[in-house]
């Protein structure tokens, strides 16, 4: 579906420790517009909107949901305690005829408004003592909160929503019997007290690295009589391995343990072909396995996890029905209200909406673990009889790989609300299953469909098109993720270990135009991008128009300077910038020459790798009379992905052409996963990832980084990749907060967490807390273009292009404005306005011989 008929609601939540307020009531009440009983009142023509999807959703269940596809509907059918809308001049949004005040609309600025909730109240200093607030923290307040709902919520079947609707649904958001994949939304980031604790209660202990667990050293681990385990798994590849009596290796083994393993042949045979023990690996390459090394991730200590038969009341989020009132308790503060009481911007993009299913169709939804699984799964929304909608719309029809449809839900509480007086004027909204992007544009340009994408084969003539809108807040970051643990691809019969070497990623990262990508993949609808985050991101909203930089990460001197560093750029004592041939210039003018593509970097990278792999062939599992092959993932099997595929083999033929790899690597297209994508290739069954990426948390990059960098982070790709065996040095810049001044080594995954906030309850070797607030945003920054330069020169993620608009909406409809708006984008579907109603819109296209072509080309 056209991007920019996203809800607002769709915005991820991210998290930032600030100061908390007072009590927030409704902030709808100032509004100046009367209505004039001598004016006739404006009337708004409706209609129903068309339009598309490459792949249709199967899963629009918020405890659950995998993907963005999958929000086509679900952002439809839900709602909000409190949301964004277009601030007017004296408050005035509507005329006297009760039509939207357009012209009083104040560029740039915005509102945040009640929408579900009547009342939000910082409850911090009254909460009972069981949640264990410190005086300190009674006093800052911010921690806990009450949000009072209306009293008028229901289903679209009529069933009344309370209180106690949305506990019941967080517990089931939380239950450890199913293992919801949203759950981390609330025990990570939102930081729910005990939530984490009662989600994890049935697992077993687990292996963790010994430098998180706070030992500089395994000496140290050892004499404080810890015991140290080795993955062999993973780092010497015996999965599989038994031993003489025929016992299966375990993944981990101890470093005193002299059992003997080895393959099934090698015992069968009565010749030692592979054999070890846990204390002969540990007895040859515990210094490789030390803190701090290239394989300290495969050195952990068992950890028992002791929190069992934990009890729903000790998680912090409980009903006051009498007041039909939820109160959350938080394990960190939030200034969701302003000093003088009024909504902050924070609460609409904090603390937008918790969980809510309807209960009866939930408990119907329930399935019960198959023959040798353990986890309860649902179908919950995942057809239209499970669906179930408290938002502006809700699901009338659906059938799976064709299409579904979505009309106005008449039960939604906002019909009754002032706010949104005169809006949400598409009546239906059809969407269908159309995988070829030519047959979307042909039905675009015969008036079937009302929006479409700028692309390769119609940008030259439509790029000045007045039916197009560009976005430039839209946080889309995308590229080509790259699987690179060892283990999985020695094992997956591919000959792929290669993938594991850096300086081959490295490479492959430098052998990419982005600017060719973006003119034959994605030309009009995106722009090269060199960072893990593009310029929609802010470190600073609130004061962005008086910044110099706006406010804008990519824009401050900290991102450029990490940049122009991880693609080989050096400074100067005098402060300049060289590359190659590039010498002494100003960071604007290095910044400016950056594409990332450097073939002659890439030939020296590719040289390394070889020699790397030929000379150590056993360790990556390489058999040099056989081609790589190297899986390229889909979600779809179509003509377009198709293509990208036979691009990606296109450079790695010019990268390896003259070298003993020329010709010996396959890329080998794959879309069998289908829906489940993400998770083949997490699991190593693809190895490209391309067009893979990330969106959202716009106004919090210090948090959303952590989808590269911290391995527990849902959204982490290479969860394998072991950050906190990586150390990584910075000196803090001067100041009066924790560590300024010090030159300070410890590991990626630990800079993060203090970066965060989160160093003391995740357990780190070292808390500092820089969250904001606590440390100087200069030295924050610091700190993120860091983690950001690292993960660039790992080039496991290779980011390519930002999202940068490009898509037409047709001549039925026109955005409530042509200037974008941070928070609203342009209006969305709900200011969208109609310009023809369904009838009106066929006479049209008759009138046109059903080819809007030339109508489509028009600037003016």
């Amino acid at each position: 579906m056209n991007k920019k008929l996203r809800s607002v609601l769709s915005m991820v939540l991210c998290l930032l420790l600030v100061s908390a307020s007072l009590v927030a009531c409704n902030n709808n009440t100032d509004d100046t517009s009367k209505p004039n009983p001598d004016v006739t009142p404006a009337t708004y023509k409706q209609a129903e909107y068309n339009t598309t999807t490459a792949t249709m959703p199967s899963n629009w269940n918020e405890l659950t949901y995998a993907d963005n596809n999958d929000t086509q509907i679900m952002n439809y059918i839900g709602s909000s305690f409190f949301d964004y809308d277009y601030k007017f001049k004296n408050n005035k949004k509507y005329n006297d005829d009760g039509s939207i005040n357009k012209a009083g609309v104040v560029p740039g600025a915005y509102t945040t408004n009640f929408s579900a909730a009547t009342k939000l109240e910082d409850v911090t200093s009254s909460v009972d003592a069981k949640w264990g607030y410190t005086d300190a923290q009674k006093k800052e307040g911010g921690y806990a909160w009450k949000i009072t709902l209306r009293d008028d919520l229901k289903w679209d079947d009529g069933t009344a929503i309370k209180a106690a609707d949305f506990v019941y649904s967080m517990k089931q958001q939380l239950d450890p019997a199913f293992m919801n994949f949203r759950a981390n939304t609330f025990y990570d980031t939102l930081k729910i007290k005990n939530s984490k604790v009662y989600f994890f209660q049935n697992q077993e202990g687990t292996y963790e690295t010994v430098a998180s667990l706070g030992y500089a050293t395994n000496a140290d681990a050892i004499a404080a009589g810890k015991t140290i385990y080795i993955d062999v798994h993973g780092f010497y590849g015996a999965e599989g391995y038994v031993d003489a009596q025929g016992n299966a290796c375990p993944q981990w083994v101890s470093i005193e343990d002299e059992t003997v393993y080895d393959t099934a042949a090698a015992w069968a045979a009565g010749t030692a072909e592979d054999a070890f023990s846990g204390k002969s690996l540990w007895e040859s390459y515990a210094a490789h396995l030390e803190v701090g090394g290239n394989y300290a991730q495969y050195a952990g200590i068992y950890v028992e996890n002791t929190a069992r038969n934990v009890e729903w009341d000790t998680v912090g989020i409980y009903s006051v029905d009498d007041e039909n009132a939820i109160v959350v308790c938080l394990d960190k503060a939030f200034a969701f209200t302003k000093e003088d009481g009024a909504l902050s911007y924070l609460a609409a993009y904090y603390m937008q909406r918790l969980p809510l299913v309807h209960q009866t169709k939930y408990e119907a939804s329930k399935i019960a673990p198959k023959e040798g699984a353990t986890l309860w799964t649902s179908n919950y929304n995942s057809s239209l009889a499970s669906t179930a909608s408290w938002g502006p719309y809700k699901l009338s029809e659906f059938e799976a790989g064709s299409h579904y449809k979505l009309v106005k839900n008449e039960n939604w509480y906002g019909w009754n609300m002032e706010q949104y007086k005169n809006q949400y004027n598409i009546t239906a909204i059809n969407c269908r299953k159309v995988e070829e992007w030519s047959t979307k544009w042909m039905g675009f340009l015969n008036g079937t469909y009302d929006d479409a994408t700028l692309a390769t084969e119609n940008a030259a003539e439509y790029v000045d098109s007045k039916y197009v809108y560009y976005t430039s807040n839209d946080t889309g970051t995308f590229g080509m993720q790259l699987y690179s643990n060892l283990s999985v691809l020695k094992d997956s019969g591919n000959n792929n270990g290669i993938l594991a070497i850096p300086e081959f990623r490295q490479a492959f990262n430098l052998s990419l135009n982005r600017s060719d990508i973006v003119e034959k993949i994605w030309p009009g609808s995106a722009i090269p991008c060199f960072g893990l985050l593009n310029v929609a991101y802010y470190y600073d909203i609130e004061n962005a128009p008086t910044l110099e930089d706006g406010g804008q990460y990519r824009n401050t001197k900290q991102a450029k300077e990490g940049i122009l560093r991880a693609y080989g750029f050096t400074q100067g004592e005098d402060g300049k910038w060289s590359s190659g041939d590039l010498k002494n210039l100003e960071l604007d003018e290095a910044y400016e020459t950056l594409t990332g593509y450097n073939p002659t970097l890439a030939k020296e990278k590719i040289a390394a790798a070889i020699e790397e792999l030929t000379n150590n062939a056993d360790k990556y599992g390489y058999d040099a009379t056989k081609n790589i092959t190297l899986i390229y993932g889909s979600s779809s099997d179509n003509d377009k992905q198709r293509f990208r595929a036979n691009y990606i083999q296109d450079v790695l033929d010019n990268l390896t052409k003259g070298t003993a790899l020329e010709d010996k690597i396959d890329v080998v297209f794959d879309a069998s996963a289908g829906a489940e994508w993400s998770s083949a290739f997490r699991s190593g069954k693809t190895q490209i990832g391309f067009g893979y990426g990330f969106s959202g948390n716009p106004f919090n990059p210090f948090d959303i980084v952590g989808a590269f960098v911290n391995p527990n982070d849902s959204l982490n790709y290479h969860m394998y990749w072991d950050t906190s065996a990586i150390d990584m040095t910075l000196t803090m810049p001067a100041g009066n907060y924790e560590g300024a001044g010090e030159t300070i080594t410890m590991s990626v995954e630990n800079w993060f967490f203090c970066l965060n906030g989160l160093a003391e309850t995740e357990n780190q070797p070292k808390t500092y807390n820089w969250d904001a607030g606590y440390a100087p945003v200069e030295a924050r920054l610091m700190i993120l273009s860091a983690l950001e330069e690292l993960t660039i020169k790992e080039s496991r993620s290779v980011m390519l292009i930002a999202s940068s608009g490009g898509s037409f909406l047709g001549a039925k409809f026109s955005y409530f404005s042509d200037v974008e708006n941070v928070f609203m984008d342009f209006g969305g579907i709900r200011y969208i306005q109609v310009n023809y109603t369904d009838s009106e819109w066929t006479d049209y296209v008759k009138s046109h011989n059903n080819d809007l072509t030339e109508e489509y080309k028009k600037s003016e």
